[in-house]
């Protein structure tokens, strides 16, 4: 019997009561709970700074490329003379674009009839050799003479 009591009070010191075991067992759940969150928040910012890589790569090769196509526009070295011209009107009518041509000219333009796709004459007042000069005067030519003046390269 003794040894029955002496068990029983040893069991008692070190287990304790029930609540203390549930609330061994529950800031265990806490920190399972915890570790979880810290497991979840790790793999997003992994798959976040994956997704960060992945677009300022996309964004390097981006500007690589509209640094390509800029300095192919902005240099002369690689078209013929006067492959920008600024167009003012385009007609299908050859005689229209010749009364056009006509009026513009009068305006202190040199015009010429450029022949355009599917049969329509475009009126140019300023033919040039690179698209930055083109783009550069667009503002003016739509101010001064039509409002839907464009830029049209000719291949």
């Amino acid at each position: 019997m003794r040894l029955f009591v002496i068990i029983v009070l040893l069991a008692s010191i070190f287990f304790g009561n029930c609540k203390q075991i549930e609330k061994r067992t529950m800031f265990k759940k806490g920190i399972d709970t915890l570790l979880e969150n810290n497991r979840q928040k790790d793999s997003i910012i992994y798959a976040d700074s994956v997704k960060m890589a992945e677009l300022q790569q996309m964004n390097k090769h981006l500007n690589l490329t509209i640094d390509s196509l800029k300095s192919l526009y902005e240099n002369d070295h690689s078209f013929d003379d006067n492959k920008f011209y600024m167009i003012v009107g385009s007609f299908q009518n050859e005689n229209y674009a010749d009364m056009w041509a006509e009026k513009i000219g009068h305006m202190g333009y040199n015009t010429q009839i450029v022949m355009g796709r599917n049969g329509f004459n475009m009126v140019a007042a300023k033919s040039y050799n690179n698209l930055r000069a083109a783009v550069d005067d667009i503002d003016d030519f739509r101010s001064r003479i039509v409002d839907n003046a464009w830029v049209y390269v000719k291949n």
